[in-house]
């Protein structure tokens, strides 16, 4: 369930109408599902209703960008969630792909005039990324926070 923080205030709008679809990377699933998770308890919240069809899935995080461009040519969502998690290992692929997944998030979000966010979580290690999505004690689920965010635009 929704911790009181994320719940303050969203509740008075009137988010029914809204069509949001998500993104999940299956790289680190058991981190990206725990996120979609906390979104899901955030759109139910705030009663958007999102089927299967409407959640896309990619293998990793540097395909999001990808898939987000296809989703908007469908022209039939207000909004696109992403969810992905990258783990820094010793090789700067890390980098590498952090950097261009949110440089292409964010210039697709301000050509396209769309309602694109990233949450992509970029973390040392697995811990922390446990600790974001809400499994570890004393973890936030950031998926219930980004899509909070989004519902606050």
């Amino acid at each position: 369930m929704l911790n009181k923080a994320i719940s303050t205030n969203i509740q008075d709008y009137d988010f029914s109408k809204k069509k949001i679809a998500i993104v999940q990377s299956l790289f680190n699933q058991d981190i990206t599902d725990n996120l979609l998770a906390g979104c899901f308890d955030v759109l139910e919240l705030c009663q958007v209703k999102v089927s299967k069809q409407d959640v896309f899935k990619v293998p990793g995080a540097f395909e999001i960008p990808y898939m987000v461009k296809h989703i908007t040519k469908l022209k039939k969502y207000d909004a696109i969630l992403c969810f992905g998690c990258l783990i820094k290992g010793d090789t700067d692929h890390y980098d590498s792909t952090r950097i261009a997944v949110t440089n292409e998030l964010c210039r697709l979000s301000v050509d396209l005039d769309l309602p694109i966010v990233n949450g992509v979580l970029n973390v040392n290690n697995e811990q922390q990324a446990y600790l974001r999505c809400g499994v570890s004690a004393g973890g936030i689920n950031l998926g219930a926070h980004y899509t909070k965010g989004l519902m606050q635009m």
